[in-house]
């Protein structure tokens, strides 16, 4: 990981996984370009992506974009909405090289805490 937004994000590699506390107030997270507030994790280089997992004790639902190289430009996929603890997105048929995730999320208690797992081609 190389940026992200909000600037207090500051997710962790923890092992195998990031983590982080989503925040709590909408105010601080960005909402272009599609409308939905959400935070923005960017890594320094493309990585190759076969699956995204996002969990956390408090989440309701997550949805999530993310962003890749085209030979045509900067593209952007939008996965879907998820519901429960836990949300698992495969990109099969998506791009091979991600360069940022665009992360949505609603809890169900003030436990604001994730973990997002990237699985690797």
């Amino acid at each position: 990981v190389n940026d992200w937004f909000p600037w207090d994000l500051a997710p962790r590699q923890e092992g195998d996984h990031l983590a982080l506390v989503f925040p709590s107030t909408r105010d601080r997270l960005l909402v272009m370009p599609h409308g939905d507030p959400h935070v923005l994790i960017a890594f320094e280089e493309a990585i190759p992506v076969r699956s995204v997992r996002v969990r956390g004790p408090g989440l309701r639902s997550a949805r999530l974009a993310v962003v890749y190289d085209d030979p045509e430009g900067l593209r952007e996929d939008r996965l879907g909405a998820q519901s429960g603890t836990e949300a698992t997105w495969a990109l099969a048929d998506a791009p091979l090289a991600v360069n940022a995730l665009r992360l949505s999320a609603e809890f169900a208690t003030d436990d604001r805490s994730l973990t997002i797992e990237i699985g690797r081609r």
